[in-house]
């Protein structure tokens, strides 16, 4: 009889826990320009030991476009962006709990998931489940080594202290690097006898991009 009432026990439980009473509430849109609420907006992305079916990164764009990765283990036969979705969203509430309706390219519903957003991280549970997931908000400055500026959907600028260096090709993004000034040298013209010091390399300090200048750093 006493096995039989822990087995029973355990029927009730289940695995993960009863499901939030909110998600089986009927949720309705939010008026985003009304309610006093910050809500996310950005990319954040899941921690190093992200499991699988949570997600790698979500960006919420503020078109209401999102694009996500969720990490999946994915089979040859799978297509190639197996993991990966795009589409639009908003923001509704169901009871006491705020959610984020996520829907395909085609306007079809795809997942929905509660949320909490605390400074730069944002909590997010698929419906259904217990577990919140932790992610962090990716910066929206770029930082050394990574693309900026060009023409592209969501051009970045750099970091304090970063310059965008461009190529010569038009509309291609540039890298983010250290400013020869913010770095103590000073931009001269390229040519000899112009650097009464050490010439910088330009790989690492920028002059802008610009041509016949270089980075001279005193002795």
């Amino acid at each position: 009889m006493r096995n039989l009432m822990i087995v029973s026990l355990f029927a009730m439980i289940g695995c993960g826990g009863a499901a939030p009473s909110d998600d089986q509430l009927p949720d309705t849109a939010e008026d985003v320009t009304k309610a006093d609420v910050v809500y996310p907006q950005g990319t954040f992305d899941g921690d190093a030991n992200v499991k699988a079916g949570e997600l790698e990164t979500v960006t919420l764009n503020a078109d209401k476009s999102y694009s996500m990765v969720t990490f999946v283990y994915c089979a040859s036969q799978y297509p190639l962006d197996c993991g990966h979705a795009t589409g639009s969203y908003k923001f509704t509430h169901g009871g006491s709990t705020r959610y984020i309706r996520f829907y395909d390219a085609n306007g079809a519903f795809y997942k929905r998931y509660a949320w909490k957003l605390s400074s730069d991280t944002l909590k997010l549970r698929a419906d259904g489940d217990t577990v919140w997931q932790s992610l962090t908000k990716k910066s929206d400055y770029a930082q050394e080594g990574e693309s900026c500026g060009g023409f592209v959907r969501d051009p970045k600028q750099c970091a304090p202290g970063l310059v965008c260096h461009f190529g010569h090709v038009p509309d291609v993004p540039g890298t983010c690097m250290k400013s020869c000034e913010s770095a103590g040298g000073s931009c001269v013209a390229l040519s000899p006898g112009s650097c009464n010091g050490q010439v910088a390399d330009a790989t690492e300090f920028s002059c802008g991009g610009g041509l016949g200048v270089e980075c001279c750093f005193p002795n």
